[in-house]
């Protein structure tokens, strides 16, 4: 069995970033970003992007059945 003094002299060992998780962990504090705070940022760089793609077609609402039907056509 491990004395104190070996389990500090171990922790001492590790990085500074290995150091802060094994206190957390040992406070019960980990600290995780919620999965909505993740989505609302993928969320946010996703309509960032809006607007700067290339498009081959002027207005695409007004001939929208004439594109899906180019999607959705088998090419087979």
């Amino acid at each position: 069995m491990q004395t104190i003094e070996d389990i500090l002299n171990a922790a001492r060992r590790l990085s500074e970033d290995e150091q802060r998780q094994l206190v957390q962990a040992l406070q019960g504090q980990r600290r995780e970003e919620p999965i909505e705070g993740q989505r609302r940022e993928a969320m946010s760089r996703w309509v960032g992007s809006a607007g700067r793609f290339h498009s081959d077609f002027i207005d695409v609402s007004t001939q929208k059945y004439k594109h899906l039907a180019d999607v959705y056509a088998d090419e087979r």
